[in-house]
């Protein structure tokens, strides 16, 4: 039977999205596939009420000036709004200045040699930081930003963002919310008359070296048929053997893809009337709170309204994780009680809208935050991205090795991924 697309995309979140994008604007005959009742992946925006502000539930900010996503945003006019970098510590009942927290983090990790292995950042810092104050406040970085525990996540890894941190510690947000770049490419698609299915999980892929490729859905009889695939799922779906299978199996992605880990991560939101608890604690910084189950916390306004942002990484979202989204919830608000120094029932009752919160970790379709490297995966996202023959091509932001673990990583992936692609059908 002669296929009846080009390729198939597998999964809509923006790496996928932007590869199929890319296939059809080719005039390339292509089909998305996406698990998912929506668009976007761990790029999702709730929208405000009359207003408010959008709330991320997932991705929020745009790190450095990264290429991908500043010409995505400037293709779909819009503007990136510069963030403050300012971090404060909630000392007791008063707040403390902390110093550029990207400088002392490159100290560390200046002390990095060449020759050294690349360990884990716990064995690291046991064996080459002394004092207790400088291994917290690592700790603090690796786990908010990175979201990975320092026992699992490559010293070598955290040395090449520390250096482009230091190079560019810029930070922006999108006006509106990422779900504006999702909804343009989404417009796109429809120019392109790519096809989108959701709600079609693909269970399996059985694939030849040179195609064609037949996708079997989950609750579907039929087979997809299609020259070539671009996989773009999340790295969970490909580490876990019941998640997607390849027949055959693709010994090439085992060894990079078990280099790779998962982080965790772990938000809430909540909107208030824009003069609540206005001089309680400072608007325009970020907000660490150690002792805290959620230990992150930061603020938006507009004119009428301000939304608080409380954030866990790491070990601490894995904790989280293993209870209830209500009580996720709850400690959540107790967290950002204790910032503003104001009873629960006070913030509670002084709520706009609903708390915003989506549990990505169990989200059957996601499974968690964004990809980090395990000691000796420095390389594992560019072995993931090379082509297998002529039939698949992963996407992703866990097989980009420019932007790793960020929506211009999944960006960029998706071009690279549609490009290895046409090389192949336009041979």
């Amino acid at each position: 039977m002669s296929p009846e697309f080009d390729v198939a995309v597998v999964g809509a979140g923006i790496a996928g999205l932007t590869a199929a994008r890319a296939l059809g604007e080719a005039g390339k005959h292509v089909l998305v596939l996406e698990a998912g009742t929506r668009l976007g992946g761990r790029i999702w925006t709730a929208p405000g009420v009359a207003g408010g502000l959008p709330s991320e539930l997932g991705a929020e900010f745009v790190h450095g000036n990264p290429g991908p996503t500043l010409d995505l945003a400037r293709e779909a006019g819009v503007e990136l709004v510069p963030v403050i970098d300012r971090h404060v510590l909630k000392d007791g009942g008063a707040f403390r200045e902390l110093s550029d927290p990207w400088q002392s983090f490159a100290e560390v990790l200046a002390r990095l040699q060449p020759q050294d292995a690349d360990s884990d950042a716990r064995a690291f810092l046991e064996q080459n930081v002394a004092e207790p104050e400088i291994r917290e406040h690592f700790r603090q970085l690796v786990e908010g930003f990175e979201a990975a525990p320092l026992s699992e996540v490559s010293i070598r890894s955290l040395a090449t963002d520390a250096q482009s941190l230091s190079a560019d510690d810029s930070q922006y947000r999108v006006s509106g919310g990422y779900g504006r770049l999702v909804d343009f490419c989404a417009e796109q698609l429809v120019a392109a008359a790519v096809e989108l299915r959701l709600q079609s999980k693909v269970t399996r892929v059985k694939w030849q070296i040179h195609g064609p490729v037949a996708l079997s859905v989950e609750g579907t009889a039929a087979e997809v048929l299609a020259r070539a695939c671009v996989v773009a799922v999340p790295l969970t779906v490909l580490q876990d053997p019941e998640g997607l299978r390849f027949e055959p199996s693709v010994r090439g992605f085992q060894e990079p893809l078990a280099q790779l880990g998962v982080a965790q991560a772990a938000r809430v939101s909540w909107q208030f009337r824009r003069d609540f608890a206005e001089r309680a604690a400072p608007r325009h910084a970020f907000i660490h709170h150690p002792s805290a189950p959620f230990e992150t916390f930061w603020a938006t306004e507009n004119d009428a309204f301000v939304q608080w942002t409380a954030w866990a990484g790491g070990p601490k979202a894995q904790a989280l994780a293993r209870e209830s989204s209500e009580e996720r919830k709850h400690l959540a608000l107790a967290a950002l009680a204790s910032v503003l120094g104001l009873p629960e029932a006070t913030v509670q009752a002084a709520l706009v809208r609903p708390i915003q919160h989506h549990d990505f970790s169990n989200d059957p379709h996601i499974g968690g935050a964004y990809s980090f490297c395990r000691p000796g995966g420095v390389e594992a996202a560019r072995a993931l991205s090379a082509a297998i023959g002529g039939a698949l091509f992963l996407a992703g932001e866990a097989t980009d090795h420019d932007y790793p673990g960020t929506v211009a990583g999944a960006i960029a992936s998706g071009t690279r991924a549609a490009q290895q692609a046409l090389a192949v059908l336009d041979d």
